[in-house]
């Protein structure tokens, strides 16, 4: 694989999915696959065939950056249970003490950190509407001062109320 080049991590994340094609058990996002199986037998067997097929495509594991035997994993920014999926506690405390941003910036950092979660977040549309009027108009890195009123203070809260009480979601 061409190291260096811009196109590397496109390359690698086709190469996953070629190598685990067929195998709707795994979800490949790059160097990350989450195995998913309902019971133990079904996972030992599931992964005995995913390291059947890296072994055939010359696929080495790093065994110290591998989780095994475990009911709970952290997986892009998710705990992943038996019973669905829900945010990391660490990000969840994170977002919900957030400082009310003073600069356009900073709520724009704001509203991304919470949209990264927004299947978590019910009617977030809805909720974000008066926080994004704010950014209608602005520049990159805008550092205008955001004058606050009493219904965008209450949205800015109701977006971290709404996350901290977040519930698992369920697998597809």
């Amino acid at each position: 694989m061409p190291f260096g080049l811009s196109n590397t991590a496109a390359t690698f994340h086709r190469f996953i999915h070629h190598v685990l094609r067929g195998m709707d058990f795994c979800v490949p996002y790059f160097d990350d696959i989450l195995v998913a199986s309902e019971d133990e037998d079904q996972h030992l067997s599931r992964l005995k065939q995913v390291f059947q097929r890296f072994e055939e495509y010359g696929v080495v594991l790093n065994a110290s950056k591998s989780v095994l035997d475990e009911t709970s994993v952290k997986f892009l920014g998710h705990v992943v249970t038996a019973e669905g999926f829900s945010p990391l506690p660490e990000k969840v405390a994170a977002i919900t003490s957030f400082p009310k941003p003073g600069t356009v910036n900073e709520l724009r950092r704001f509203l991304a950190i919470c949209n990264f979660y927004r299947c978590f977040i019910p009617h977030t549309a809805r909720t974000q509407a008066v926080l994004n009027n704010y950014l209608k108009g602005a520049k990159t890195n805008d550092r205008t001062p955001i004058l606050w009123s009493v219904e965008s203070t209450a949205a800015f809260e109701k977006c971290k109320k709404d996350l901290a009480e977040a519930t698992v979601l369920y697998h597809p």
